[in-house]
């Protein structure tokens, strides 16, 4: 879904990272860039029209909620 909001000029960006540490607080993070101060507010809608046109496709039977759980978000912005 970040793919195709990046294609259609929603977002700027999307990457997904993992933690090579032992034992870490969390293991993925996963960074977002959004065109505007806004961010996810303001592309609410036009996400939703790409949310509700994805099929889910599950990982080893499992789907997001069940692979993991937000343990943090922050809303940064460049230096």
């Amino acid at each position: 879904m970040d793919r195709i909001a990046v294609e259609q000029g929603l977002m700027t960006e999307y990457r997904l990272l993992r933690s090579t540490g032992a034992d870490p607080d969390w293991d993925v993070l996963v960074i977002v860039g959004y065109p505007n101060v806004d961010g996810y507010s303001g592309i609410t809608k036009e996400f939703e029209a790409i949310r509700a046109a994805h099929t889910t496709v599950p990982v080893n039977g499992k789907t997001l909620r069940q692979l993991g759980t937000i343990v943090s978000s922050r809303r940064l912005v460049p230096g």
